[in-house]
């Protein structure tokens, strides 16, 4: 076994020494020149780059969808009501009644919503929010932590 073991010890002795004695590799002479403008000039396509650095038609395009969608969603939820247009098939009137009972409930739980942090207070409901905020984080930690300790395994020296 021992023997095992100094073979070992002198491969890796004169393997470490064979590397040791390799000349430095020198490198092109263009290298600087070309990681420079490298750097100064990526090669990325407009989408990854900041919106900022999109083509300006496109920026225009994104900025009038935007708002487009916008006005759809602010505007467009009464002419989804089956009272605006007579002539709809039977299956969008059942769609669109359904989507106005949502909005009229989101509406009144908006409303709700208002009335308590009128009556208790903004101090009081923004310490309780940050009360959950606080208990979700601590839930994810732990809930992280002890699901890494049980697929690690059972180790000698391990929590």
């Amino acid at each position: 076994m021992n023997s095992e073991f100094d073979n070992q010890f002198q491969l890796e002795a004169e393997t470490d020494r064979l590397l040791k004695d390799l000349p430095d590799l020198a490198a092109p002479p263009d290298l600087i020149s070309r990681a420079l403008n490298r750097i100064s000039e990526p090669e990325l396509s407009w989408p990854s780059r900041p919106w900022f650095a999109w083509p300006k038609g496109v920026r225009i395009a994104y900025v009038a969808c935007a708002l487009a969608a916008l006005t759809a969603v602010m505007f467009g939820w009464r002419a989804l009501e089956p009272e605006v247009s007579g002539t709809q098939p039977s299956w969008f009137s059942q769609w669109s009644s359904g989507a106005a009972c949502l909005w009229n409930a989101l509406g009144v739980l908006r409303g709700a919503l208002i009335l308590v942090i009128d009556h208790l207070g903004k101090g009081f409901v923004v310490s309780c929010v940050l009360a959950v905020v606080t208990a979700y984080a601590l839930c994810i930690g732990f809930g992280t932590a002890f699901v890494r300790l049980t697929l690690a395994g059972p180790k000698k020296d391990h929590l």
